[in-house]
């Protein structure tokens, strides 16, 4: 699949390869820097396309009836626990202010208390039994 691995470099020249000069090593060594150059451009050209497909994978993984186009009946057997069941809402950005709700300690309440004498007593009867629907 990959490009074929070439054995390590020494420091070193290969035994029996007696260069004749520096030039001539210096030549070997720069044809084997450009070899290895061109074995780590395909490496990345691999792990590109890999991380990619690792990507696909993951993402299709994560895949189910609630947050894809897939049948209930795809999800299998796994039932999704509660912390996935739970929906996040958006909460209100408003903080706590630490009182309790209701009127706070020290306000004045004012209630409508019934009068002893009214100005007016309005007597309000139904027309028709409810029961019978007598007059």
């Amino acid at each position: 699949m990959g490009p074929a691995r070439l054995p390590p470099l020494s420091a070193k020249a290969p035994e029996g390869a007696g260069f004749a000069s520096p030039d001539a090593e210096v030549a070997f060594l720069r044809g084997a820097v450009a070899k290895l150059a061109g074995e780590i451009e395909a490496l990345k050209g691999e792990n590109a396309e890999l991380r990619e497909r690792c990507r696909e994978l993951e993402r299709s993984a994560g895949l189910n009836s609630s947050n894809s186009g897939k049948p209930p009946s795809g999800d299998g057997l796994s039932k999704p626990t509660a912390e996935k069941k739970k929906k996040k809402r958006t909460g209100s950005l408003r903080g706590k202010s630490g009182r309790r709700p209701g009127g706070q300690p020290g306000r004045e309440g004012r209630t409508l208390e019934q009068s002893e004498t009214p100005d007016s007593v309005v007597d309000l009867r139904p027309e028709t039994c409810p029961s019978c629907g007598e007059a």
